[in-house]
């Protein structure tokens, strides 16, 4: 009688009867299913190009008779976020990225005139780190804003709003404290200013990434 290779699959021998035809057939058929059967539950990772094709592909996997388990996840990699998602049966989550995301160029992309930026944004092993600085350059600015910081991009929004400290440093080393506010679109909002030319305005903030 054959036996199975180092791959799983059933290699005959002169032994094998090759009566009757399917149940001959079936032992190559049958080892060659279930090699595939391994493949797909411990090594398959499928190319989607966004969330609605990932979602399809779990719904066709479940109409196929494979729905996602914790015994047989589900995986795939995301064209649009390059991360991989796995699903185990309770909807789909992102496996953390070590990677150093840095977002820095957005945060200092505008107002030469009024500002000068150097903000730092990065992202990495699943949470956003936000440095705020930015020194005033001309015409004194009070009040509330939202407009006095860059929209920060939407990989590395909050899910939710984030408040926080910020402190305006006017001379020597006097500051002065306000409040930050990051809300969920990515706009930053500064309550309290009353900052003059040449003062600067400092912050630190850090909030789990949405995915």
């Amino acid at each position: 009688m054959g036996s199975l290779d180092d791959n799983g699959i059933y290699i005959y021998d002169e032994t094998d009867q090759i009566s009757p035809i399917h149940t001959y057939s079936n032992l190559g058929q049958a080892s060659t299913s279930a090699a595939i059967e391994y493949l797909h539950e411990h090594t398959l990772i499928m190319p989607v190009a966004n969330a609605a094709e990932r979602d399809a592909y779990a719904s066709d996997m479940a109409s196929a008779g494979r729905p996602a388990s914790t015994a047989r996840p589900l995986w795939v990699e995301r064209a649009d976020t390059g991360g991989v998602e796995r699903n185990t049966g309770a909807g789909w989550h992102r496996m953390i990225d070590n990677r150093l995301q840095d977002a820095s160029a957005a945060m200092n992309s505008w107002e030469p005139n009024y500002w000068m930026l150097d903000n730092t944004l990065y992202k990495k092993n699943g949470w956003v780190f936000f440095q705020l600085r930015q020194q005033r350059l001309s015409t004194p600015i009070s009040g509330t804003s939202s407009g006095a910081v860059p929209t920060i991009p939407s990989a590395y929004r909050p899910h939710r709003n984030i408040y926080g400290p910020a402190y305006i440093h006017r001379r020597n080393s006097y500051q002065r404290a306000i409040r930050a506010t990051i809300f969920t679109s990515g706009v930053v909002r500064l309550t309290d200013l009353a900052m003059s030319v040449n003062n600067w305005v400092n912050g630190t903030f850090t909030w789990p990434a949405r995915d």
